[in-house]
């Protein structure tokens, strides 16, 4: 059976001597497991295969009118891809932002997506019920309620989640998935040097 996973992230706060960019900060990655049913385990795949259906048509775009930023990508294509591929209107935004990035990095070479490549939900399309241990997560088949197993670890993480989630398709074995979060520090503090 093919493993879904949402990744996010956190961040402890004051560790300064671990971060040199933020000195009040360290950016942590959590990992949960999603228990979908197979009727939700479809609609997941789905929506992730039709995100990046999505993501390569705005690609496409992009590469034929040379506009690899947000705002103009979003002016030019945001009504198209949304007719076309039924998404909402939070994970048009989600997979233009995905386009996007993916031009930052080299805007010579057309950018391809995998079908099921790993898609960013925001706060918007994703929740987290950490006291009943399920995630509430925009789909095709309209908004579904997922339970989800992690360690405590990361299931501690999860009440400083903040920014993306990105959920993860695995047709092989556990992977999960990463959620990114900011948590405070517990332990000794070092002084900022002057």
């Amino acid at each position: 059976m093919p493993y879904f996973f949402l990744c996010f992230g956190s961040t402890i706060e004051n560790f300064h001597y671990l971060s040199a960019v933020n000195p009040d900060r360290v950016k942590l990655t959590a990992k949960i497991k999603l228990l979908p049913t197979i009727e939700q385990a479809q609609a997941l795949l789905d929506t992730l295969t039709r995100a990046n259906q999505a993501c390569n048509f705005i690609s496409q775009g992009a590469w034929e009118n040379k506009q690899f930023k947000q705002f103009g990508l979003h002016k030019l294509l945001y009504y198209s891809t949304k007719e076309r591929f039924g998404l909402s209107s939070q994970m048009v935004v989600r997979c233009i932002a995905k386009v996007v990035d993916a031009y930052k990095l080299d805007k010579r070479v057309q950018r391809e997506f995998r079908p099921t490549g790993a898609i960013a939900y925001d706060s918007r399309i994703v929740s987290y019920k950490p006291h009943k241990k399920t995630v509430s997560i925009w789909t095709l088949a309209g908004r579904l309620t997922i339970p989800y197993v992690g360690g405590q670890h990361h299931e501690r993480l999860l009440a400083y989640q903040q920014g993306e989630s990105d959920l993860v398709y695995r047709n092989r074995g556990p992977d999960p998935a990463s959620i990114t979060c900011w948590q405070p520090v517990i332990c000794p503090m070092r002084k900022r040097p002057k």
